[in-house]
């Protein structure tokens, strides 16, 4: 699980629902990248943390 996406989403959002909304995707896709089970495309990553104020280092970080 991503926790840092999910707690930036909390922080700016009233909910996962309206975050997704607000980035035009679905909310149970967003439900499956916080979850892990799936990796956004890099534009998507730019907008999420355009949208959530912070660097795409931040809610995503590189993976080992």
């Amino acid at each position: 699980m991503n926790i840092k996406l999910k707690i930036k989403i909390l922080e700016n959002y009233p909910s996962q629902v309206a975050f997704a909304r607000e980035i035009g995707i679905h909310d149970t896709e967003l439900s499956k990248l916080i979850r892990g089970w799936r990796d956004p495309k890099p534009e998507l990553r730019e907008i999420m943390a355009e949208k959530l104020m912070c660097k795409p280092d931040e809610i995503f970080p590189p993976k080992n």
